[in-house]
């Protein structure tokens, strides 16, 4: 796997935690956590996505009303929908698009199976075609690809998943922290069996939260796990997945990072400068 250098800019967040420690009246603790969630939220928020939408219109993806199963009558109903491929000269005839990706994949040397390192390819390949007049060819092709839309739609947001995950996992820690726990061992062992990924995320190792703290310091972890060499949840393209979290990631947690440090700059500065001129008349 490419190793990839991650570098934020924390100049801003620290000199905006240092004014908050000066005048929140929060614990340690709870106002590195309080911080965190803040971040995290807006990094998910802030992290791109492509709409079904794009997806769509990309691939040209036509949609029809299909039949609920239960009585076999037409349905209005997104989950029943049949998709149509192609534009007005092409639909459903394998000069889609949607239809030539299918047949790249079952290409064992086609650029696309090359580009995406063979994660997708057929290894039936042609063979899944052979024999078959062309409306036969047509339906293999649009079962192919009404899977691979499908894949598609529930996969636009998987950047934003590990921070949709960890995100659950800070909120849960904050209302930990609330009702009153300080940080000890005891209590790091309940958050560690108490908010695994398996309770906030639909795949596992998504992200990764820990905190430790004293009476006069504080510190939380978080990481967004998307890309990491694990299998469950990104197979063998986790160094794409990597890369994709570089790319698109880190400007969007930069972004979040600027975002809090300037909203509590905001919020506790006045108080910094009424005390300095404070200071400043009691020597006048």
């Amino acid at each position: 796997m490419a190793d990839i250098d991650l570098q934020l800019d924390m100049g801003p967040m620290n000199r905006a935690m240092h004014l908050a420690e000066s005048w929140s009246e929060s614990t340690p603790i709870f106002l590195v956590v309080r911080t965190a969630q803040r971040i995290v939220t807006k990094a998910n928020e802030y992290t791109p996505a492509v709409s079904v939408g794009q997806i769509d219109s990309e691939l040209d993806v036509a949609y029809f009303p299909g039949k609920t199963p239960k009585t076999g009558k037409l349905s209005k109903q997104a989950k029943n929908a049949i998709p149509l491929f192609g534009n007005e000269q092409d639909a459903g005839s394998e000069r889609s698009l949607a239809f030539l990706i299918q047949l790249a994949r079952m290409a064992p040397g086609s650029n696309y199976n090359a580009l995406t390192s063979n994660r997708w390819r057929l290894p039936a390949g042609f063979e899944m075609l052979k024999g078959l007049d062309a409306t036969g060819r047509v339906s293999v092709l649009q079962d192919l690809a009404a899977r691979m839309v499908k894949a598609r739609h529930s996969s636009i947001a998987f950047l934003k998943s590990g921070w949709a995950s960890a995100g659950k996992k800070v909120y849960n820690l904050r209302g930990f922290l609330k009702r009153g726990a300080d940080g000890d061992a005891a209590t790091e062992s309940i958050l560690e069996a108490g908010f695994s990924d398996k309770s906030v995320a639909p795949k596992p190792n998504m992200s990764f939260v820990t905190f430790s703290s004293t009476d006069t310091s504080a510190s939380c972890t978080v990481q967004n796990r998307i890309g990491m060499e694990d299998a469950q949840v990104n197979g063998s393209n986790a160094e794409n997945y990597n890369k994709a979290l570089h790319d698109h990631g880190l400007p969007a947690l930069q972004r979040a990072v600027d975002d809090v440090a300037a909203e509590m700059v905001e919020h506790y500065w006045p108080k910094e400068q009424a005390e300095m001129a404070a200071a400043f008349n009691a020597i006048r």
